[in-house]
């Protein structure tokens, strides 16, 4: 019964969480991506959406530079 609850919280918990997200193509003022970012430092992992998701990439200088075509692909 316990591990349902457990369950259901969790379920509960990232769907809220994903309803309540920044959309594709929604602009965002400076100061409201520096707040995300802080909010985003503060969480337990903050690598990941609730669903397992990236919520960060890596890219190299050159990697970059190849999508501003300073560089041959």
């Amino acid at each position: 019964r316990q591990f349902e609850v457990r369950f259901f919280r969790d379920a509960i918990a990232k769907q809220i969480a994903c309803k309540g997200s920044i959309k594709a193509n929604h602009a965002l003022s400076r100061a409201e991506i520096e707040a995300l970012i802080e909010q985003l430092k503060r969480c337990d992992n903050p690598f990941t959406c609730p669903h397992g998701r990236p919520t960060m990439i890596r890219l190299s200088p050159t990697e970059l530079e190849k999508m501003f075509e300073r560089i041959q692909k």
